[in-house]
Order: structure tokens, then sequence, then C-alpha cells
């Protein structure tokens, strides 16, 4: 990762025909604006991404679930053991760090759409982004968020046709 992001910031581009480059421009984006050594945020960058998540569970939760189910929530992720390495400063930044930011974010977006609409603008918009920085970013975290996507929306439509669920968002 410290060589694609040598390469951004040096070359503009990562030399690789095949690896996604999205995540090393986000990288490479304090390095061109504050002149920062990419050494350093290569081996440091992970715990903003673990600050990330954590506010991003928050968030998810708070505007879901409520303050008190988001503030336990942002407990656990903050003190689970399996994140542990993701939150920790001395591994380094990954591409999969990002994507664990995004994930509460693209839940969000589209618990958003589900309740208000997909027709809305704004809702709809943060979703493609959210999709559009996962495919470009971590392009298998957005395969399993639209399958986690496709079976809650297969799930609901099965319940409301056999009539176990009445009411639904969507």
């Amino acid at each position: 990762h410290l060589q694609f992001l040598r390469f951004v910031v040096e070359q503009g581009s990562i030399g690789h025909a095949i690896y996604p480059s999205g995540y090393h421009w986000v990288l490479a984006l304090p390095a061109l604006t504050f002149g920062l050594d990419p050494y350093h945020l290569a081996r440091y960058g992970g715990a903003f991404f673990g600050a990330g998540l954590v506010l991003g569970v928050y968030v998810l939760l708070r505007n879901t679930a409520g303050r008190s189910a988001a503030l336990w929530g942002a407990f656990l992720a903050a003190c689970f053991p399996g994140l542990m390495l993701l939150h920790k400063t001395g591994v380094g930044a990954f591409a999969n760090q990002l994507g664990l930011v995004l994930i509460p974010a693209a839940l969000y977006a589209y618990w958003r759409c589900l309740e208000r609409g997909f027709a809305r603008g704004r809702d709809s918009v943060l979703l493609a982004l959210v999709f559009t920085a996962l495919a470009a970013s971590v392009p298998m975290m957005l395969l399993h968020v639209l399958l986690i996507i496709g079976l809650e929306r297969t799930l609901t439509l099965g319940m409301r046709q056999k009539g176990w669920l009445r009411q639904s968002l969507g």
C-alpha cells in the first residue's frame, strides 16, 4: 500500500491495471494537500479509519434505533476484539478499513431511501456516492453490501406477500 500511495503522490496513478485505486487516492489527499509524508499516512492512517468506523456506527444507530443503542453500539464497535487490529495505529492503513467506514454509511443511506422513498434526490445521491466509493476502493465489500440489501428486499417482499408483514419500509 505504501508503494501504491507513493505512486499516486508522485505520478498521479498507482501503475497497476487491476488493483482499485480509489483507496490510495483517499489516502493520498492529506499528503497532496498538506505535504505529509506518505510513509506516516500508510503507517498511522488506520487510527483515522478506526475512529471513522466507531463514528459511523454511532450515526447509523442514532438515526435508526435511538441514542442509547447508538452509544452502546459505538462502545461495542470500539471495544470489540475482532476490530482491534483495525483500530490500532501500529498496523497501518488498509483498504478494508475504508470499506468498514463506508458500510455504516451505505446502510444509513439505504435506510433513509427506504424511509423517505428512493425518489428523493439527496438520499439516492448519497447512496450512489457511497456505492461508488465502495466500488472504487473495496469492490468486494460492495458486493457483500448489495447481497445484504438484496436479501433484505427479498425477505421483506416474501413476508409481505404471505401476510406476515403488514407494514414495512420501502
